[in-house]
């Protein structure tokens, strides 16, 4: 599962209850050691719920071949805090090309969202699922920034109307 803040996963982790499961998140200013166990325990373990950050050290630069990864829940899009630096980068963008919102918010969020989801997908023989929770990822702005391959023709196609049928599916398939 990957969060888009420290803030929002430490929050999450006491009200997680998933019998049968084993959690792990990745702590804040993690050791190597420490991100090291968590890699070898996905690798090596079955009914293992990891929680990580967005645009983190375990949403990006790892390869998790094979089933040691295969499914990611990705909890909203990861968007920038609003600061002085931001507000600038914004003014730029919007003077020059005329989209201050989509360089400045947008597409770094959607950049990290992708980024962590593609943790499950790294070629066409993978198979996984990919849980995207925030209507955030409907809108045209955010929509426009999937990958192309990902629907036919709109990110509305994987709304999903019964998720537990369709993972069974999925998994019977």
């Amino acid at each position: 599962m990957f969060f888009p803040s420290f803030e929002f996963l430490e929050k999450t982790v006491p009200y997680l209850d998933l019998p049968g499961f084993r959690i792990l998140h990745q702590p804040r200013r993690a050791s190597t050691e420490a991100l090291k166990e968590i890699l070898v325990a996905l690798n090596e373990e079955r009914g293992l719920v990891v929680l990580a950050v967005q645009g983190g050290s375990l949403s990006e630069g790892i390869d998790l071949p094979g089933e040691a990864l295969i499914g990611c829940v990705v909890v909203g899009p990861p968007i920038p805090p609003f600061d002085l630096e931001r507000k600038l980068t914004k003014e730029y963008f919007e003077r020059t090309y005329g989209e201050g919102e989509a360089f400045t918010y947008t597409y770094p969020a959607m950049a990290k969202a992708i980024q962590a989801a593609g943790r499950v997908i790294r070629g066409p023989e993978e198979r996984g699922l990919i849980a995207l929770l925030d209507g955030r990822f409907l809108e045209p702005s955010f929509a426009e920034c999937f990958p192309q391959d990902w629907f036919k023709q709109s990110a509305q196609e994987a709304v999903s109307d019964g998720i537990l049928a369709k993972v069974a599916r999925f998994w019977e398939q």
